[in-house]
Parts: C-alpha cells; sequence; structure tokens
C-alpha cells in the first residue's frame, strides 16, 4: 500500500477491494464493487462471528468462525466484478469462489489502532484538565493507507467503564456430562460499541466529511476498543 495523508471518505459511491491470487502458475488481479456498508450491516457481519472455547478434560481448543460472516456480508452488498471472465452468466455471484468473496471483505475491514512510535520522554505528564481524550487510528482503502485520523472522547466516567467491561466481555457457558465438559461461547458487542462511540465521541479529524454521525461502524468499534485500553 502507498501510505498518503488523504482524508479518509465516509461517504463514498461505491467500495472497491482488489484481490491478488495464482491460478494456473500466473498471478491474476480482480476486483470487487460494493456497496456502501451501512452500520447495520457491519453488527450484521460481526453478529455473525463467534469463538468458541471447549473443554474436554485437561485439553482446551478455540475456535474463531468468520467465513460464515464473511460471505453473509459479501453477498449483502456486492455490486459487481472485475477482472473475471465476461460476459458474466447470471448466476456469477455463485461462481466467485468461497476464498475471494472472504478476500474482498477481509480488504474492506482493515481499521488498526495506530501504533505509538514517539521516544519516550523524561517530563510530568499533565493532567487532562479539559475532560477529552485523543485517540489515533489508521485504515486501508483501495491500496492507500489513512494515517492521520483522530477521535476525540469525552472521558467515560467510573460507571461508563464498568459498563463497557462488562458487556464485552460477555459469554455463555454451556456445560456437558457432569461438568467435565463444557463449551463457552464469546458474544459480539459491536452494536454496543457503535452506541457508546455515540454517547462518547466530541468530535473527529481527518475524514471527509469530519462527522462523527456519519463515522463507519468499523472506524466506531476500533476507536472505541483503543479508548478503553487507554484511559
Amino acid at each position: 500500500m502507498i501510505e498518503e495523508p488523504k482524508l479518509f471518505p465516509l461517504e463514498p459511491a461505491e467500495l472497491r477491494a482488489e484481490i491478488k491470487f495464482t491460478k494456473a502458475g500466473k498471478r491474476r488481479r480482480v476486483t470487487h464493487v460494493f456497496a456502501p456498508i451501512t452500520q447495520e450491516q457491519w453488527i450484521g457481519h460481526a453478529a455473525r462471528i463467534v469463538s468458541f472455547s471447549e473443554s474436554d478434560g485437561d485439553e482446551i481448543k478455540s475456535t474463531l468462525t468468520v467465513d460464515e460472516a464473511g460471505a453473509w456480508l459479501w453477498e449483502q452488498a456486492i455490486n459487481n466484478v472485475e477482472g473475471y471472465q465476461e460476459p458474466k452468466p447470471e448466476n456469477w455471484q455463485e461462481l466467485i469462489p468461497w476464498a475471494h468473496k472472504q478476500a474482498a471483505i477481509a480488504a474492506l475491514a482493515q481499521v488498526f489502532e495506530k501504533d505509538d512510535d514517539e521516544e519516550e520522554i523524561e517530563e510530568p505528564a499533565a493532567f487532562d484538565a479539559d475532560g477529552l481524550e485523543t485517540v489515533a487510528i489508521e485504515a486501508g482503502r483501495n491500496g492507500v493507507v489513512y494515517t492521520e485520523l483522530t477521535h476525540v472522547f469525552k472521558r467515560p466516567t467510573t460507571k461508563q467503564r464498568i459498563k463497557f467491561s462488562r458487556k464485552t466481555g460477555a459469554s455463555t457457558k454451556i456445560r456437558g456430562v457432569k461438568g467435565r465438559r463444557w463449551r463457552q461461547m464469546n458474544i459480539p458487542q459491536m452494536e454496543f460499541a457503535c452506541g457508546f462511540y455515540d454517547e462518547l465521541i466530541d468530535h473527529v479529524s481527518g475524514y471527509e466529511p469530519n462527522d462523527p454521525e456519519k463515522m463507519d461502524a468499523k472506524h466506531k468499534q476500533i476507536a472505541v476498543q483503543a479508548l478503553m485500553e487507554n484511559v
């Protein structure tokens, strides 16, 4: 990816995900074209990602299910594909390889907390009397990395911290025979994270437009996680 200090578009006409793969010894490139993905669709995607931990005696196995979630979101938002054989058959959506669908959705979800690479300074830490906390994230889209994305939040109260901790740590344990076998399902809480973001956000920068009400749900999720890990 080419790193450029551009404004991240919050109202794109479409989303494009480029995929590179090798087939029959040749390197190929295709593009999946999506409608803008709504917050409700990202929440639906997250709801289909479930992690399981299972125990049988002393052995514990962990499983993360993501394939169903990616396929569901792909079918919800796909408009077109480019780089495949033309003309496309009527059932072209069914013929797209499963791995291509997963890779395309993964390309749309490139949002991360920004690494802090600044040198440590030896001076007293200031009290933040303004009651605000700043979070920096970065995101990739269409081959461009956006590195100047800033979210400024109102500092969460103790009550809000406790609520966040309880909600995001939610899980369900299903016991097995005589308590020896159990299965724990960790419940995703993206919808809660988005609501928490809306409750605490003060302003943002690095976007076009700089309007928190139009913020992408994946950006909300990552920004809130970074906030609560660092305050």
